[in-house]
């Protein structure tokens, strides 16, 4: 059972995924079989929401800024803790702040763990 965090978190990626457009958007008016509004869909039909937020969560896993990362960079060297050792997503432009202690083991892998969003 997603917790109603969870299902906000969720429900926030998908509306980003779509830019807004609720066309292709699972929880639209005209494709979640109900004709409410997707704000209204979500507390009227607390269980397909969550089956239709979990199912499309499982499509759509969370690109981390190091997925992005080892995507543009496929042979970039990582340090036993599977990230890059020489920098930080702040060196790289992903992040304005270091997510915990600067050069920290734990530090540094959360940092990279953190969705990608690169910061404007």
């Amino acid at each position: 059972m997603l917790t109603y965090e969870k299902a906000c978190e969720i429900r926030e990626r998908m509306h980003d995924t779509y830019d807004g457009s609720c066309a292709k958007c699972p929880m639209s008016s005209d494709n979640n079989g109900t004709r409410d509004g997707c704000a209204l869909f979500f507390v009227r039909y607390p269980e397909k929401v969550e089956y239709i937020l979990t199912d499309w969560d499982e499509k759509h896993p969370v690109r981390t800024i190091l997925d992005e990362f080892k995507e543009n960079y496929p042979d970039a060297p990582m340090n036993e803790h599977g990230v890059p050792d020489k920098f930080c997503p702040t060196d790289i432009g992903y992040k304005t702040d270091c997510y915990a202690y600067p050069g920290s083991p734990e530090g540094c892998v959360k940092c990279w763990s953190h969705p990608a969003k690169t910061n404007k």
